[in-house]
């Protein structure tokens, strides 16, 4: 049970439509960054963006303004990488963007007869041979390994077809179901708080999507934005799961103000 009278010491953000939208910072975005640092917050980056390095990802955010390091960034390639490095015996085909392959180093890498086939988004890289290449291997005996599993993302002002959208022909195909590593997996968000050494009453996880970051969120209180993949219906069941709406994260300020004062000490 989320007991929602603790204090918040720890926030989990998502980016993609929580933070930037279209390219540019939500309104306000970069501001409470700034105050979640001033005021002793402890924060960790969240994003099932797979196609760059946590160092990309925190480079283009700083561009953008925002006052976050690489290290405050987690992607599903990194969580991915953790779950295989607790596995040193298993082998892996890799179905991944050239740009994180180097992440893997140190993992072992088999494309005859792999355990796993990992697959993340590679945009237009994902062609019939590539497809029917990993179908294979999971016919061989293989399980699948989805680095996320969502349908489309938003590129500048078009939606684009994501990962989970060949991940689910992948299982269709094979009769397997994917092993997930991004959000909303329970592994993906309790490695973020062993990362800070959190505890999941006093965490709150903020984000915009109620499939992924709402539903992700398990113990922890929840704070849906009304920004980036929202949907006025998102507010009501069968959704609805959040503890707090607010219209964006420009807002998030106001709510941490309000919480500190009503929390015991």
């Amino acid at each position: 049970m989320v007991k929602h009278d603790l204090p918040i010491r720890n926030i989990l953000f998502d980016i993609e439509g929580t933070l930037v939208f279209k390219k540019r910072p939500v309104p306000g975005a970069v501001e409470t960054v700034r105050y979640i640092h001033s005021a002793g917050y402890k924060a960790k980056f969240l994003t099932n963006i797979t196609r760059h390095s946590p160092g990309a990802i925190a480079k283009d955010l700083q561009d953008l303004g925002f006052d976050i390091r690489e290290e405050q960034i987690q992607t599903a390639t990194s969580a991915c990488i953790a779950f295989l490095r607790r596995q040193p015996q298993k082998s892996c085909h890799l179905v991944v963007p050239d740009a994180v392959v180097k992440m893997f180093k140190g993992i072992l890498l088999n494309d005859e007869d792999p355990d796993y086939v990992v697959v993340s988004d590679i945009g237009k890289g994902f062609t019939y041979e590539v497809m029917d290449k990993a179908f294979l291997l999971l016919d061989k005996g293989a399980e699948l390994i989805a680095l996320q599993k969502n349908m489309f993302w938003f590129d500048g002002e078009r939606k684009r077809l994501d990962c989970g959208a060949f991940v689910a022909g992948l299982e269709a195909a094979s009769g397997k179901h994917a092993i997930v590593m991004g959000k909303p997996a329970a592994e993906f968000f309790s490695l973020a708080l062993e990362a800070l050494s959190a505890s999941p009453e006093e965490t709150i996880v903020v984000g915009d999507d109620v499939l992924t970051d709402i539903m992700g969120a398990g113990r922890m209180r929840s704070v849906l934005v009304g920004t980036g993949k929202f949907q006025p219906g998102h507010i009501k069941p069968p959704y609805g799961k959040h503890t707090w709406f607010i219209d964006s994260v420009g807002d998030l300020v106001s709510l941490l103000k309000d919480n500190a004062k009503r929390s015991p000490s």
